[in-house]
């Protein structure tokens, strides 16, 4: 995970007009006019980010083998996101611009989705499994990303994850989260950002600016607030 130079814009793509057909083509233009602005290095679109987001589980079921199972997270990603939040791909590939609607079905999963599906050493590349129990979308697994912490820092190890392209068929909803990686600091990123926006759609607002460094920082105060009050409550009970 790699902080520096990296923001976190929020939209909903759905509040401001944009419908299922439509929203390939808007993360296809965003990418574009973020690369179109100088400095910037990479453009990740996805659902949510590194130490924010849900815990939304999904059944997970590898294919031919009934008895191996577990639930995991999805996040529908696109080509650079991986790179945009610094997570490194450790086998196989990552997603790539070739992942498209008319493409093979395909996942990337992390490390904590191995260890709870596979055996020490066994190679997942080519893999096949289920999610949410619809066995006519199987996904192959054709990378394995390192472990992130998302939502909660002390998931991570315990956190199966599966990473799909933003133009396949998903578990998950629209894409609400853009991460811009710049080569120096721009301290107007948010105003860059925010007309951006304004110059795809008027109604496509920013709803929640915050440099990756912030975001990060954020959720371990939050930690550290919940583990003050439980140790408070704690010895109240006592």
């Amino acid at each position: 995970l790699e902080s520096k130079n990296r923001y976190i814009v929020h939209i909903n793509a759905q509040a401001a007009g944009h419908k299922d057909e439509q929203v390939n083509a808007l993360y296809r233009t965003l990418e574009e006019r973020f690369h179109a602005i100088p400095g910037v290095v990479k453009v990740g679109v996805s659902t949510f980010t590194p130490m924010e987001g849900n815990n939304d589980g999904y059944g997970i079921q590898l294919v031919g083998q009934p008895n191996v199972h577990t639930s995991a997270t999805n996040i529908i990603v696109n080509a650079e996101y991986f790179d945009s939040v610094g997570t490194h791909v450790l086998m196989g590939r990552g997603i790539t611009v070739q992942d498209t609607a008319t493409s093979p079905h395909v996942a990337v999963v992390n490390e904590d989705f191995i260890k709870a599906l596979f055996k020490a050493g066994e190679n997942p590349i080519g893999h096949r499994f289920t999610a949410g129990g619809d066995p006519a979308k199987a996904y192959e697994i054709v990378g394995v990303a390192e472990g992130t912490s998302y939502t909660d820092v002390r998931w991570n190890g315990t956190h199966p994850m599966y990473f799909g392209p933003l133009t396949q068929p998903s578990e998950v909803g629209y894409a609400g989260a853009i991460v811009i990686e710049t080569a120096y600091p721009m301290t107007d990123m948010e105003s860059i950002a925010r007309r951006t926006l304004m110059g795809i759609n008027p109604n496509l607002a920013m709803q929640k600016f915050e440099t990756f460094d912030a975001q990060i920082a954020g959720r371990f105060t939050h930690e550290r607030m919940l583990s003050t009050l439980m140790t408070l409550f704690g010895g109240l009970a006592l």
